[in-house]
């Protein structure tokens, strides 16, 4: 999960966070991530292509991500996105 797609979001994150000047509140909130994101049982199941979006979603949201603050949150939400690999329709 952590593609060159991951590192340009958290990069975009640094940037506006140092624009903001809101760096240690981004600090804080991806190493809340990163905590949720290193759980044992979640890895397995975001790299697991057979899961949808929607259950990975619902389990994220499972782990007391209201830590990360709506931006936190949303950032979150959008790495299960990215990290979906490309799946051609079915016809």
């Amino acid at each position: 999960m952590a593609g060159a797609s991951a590192r340009r979001y958290a990069r975009a994150v640094f940037e506006l966070a140092q624009e903001e000047k809101v760096v240690e509140t981004w600090s804080r909130r991806l190493n809340v991530l990163r905590e949720v994101l290193q759980d044992p049982q979640l890895g397995p199941v975001l790299d697991n292509p057979a899961i949808s979006i929607e259950e990975k979603q619902a389990l994220i949201e499972s782990f007391d991500i209201a830590r990360l603050g709506k931006e936190g949150e949303n950032l979150a939400l959008s790495l299960i996105h990215i990290s979906e690999p490309t799946r051609q329709a079915e016809i």
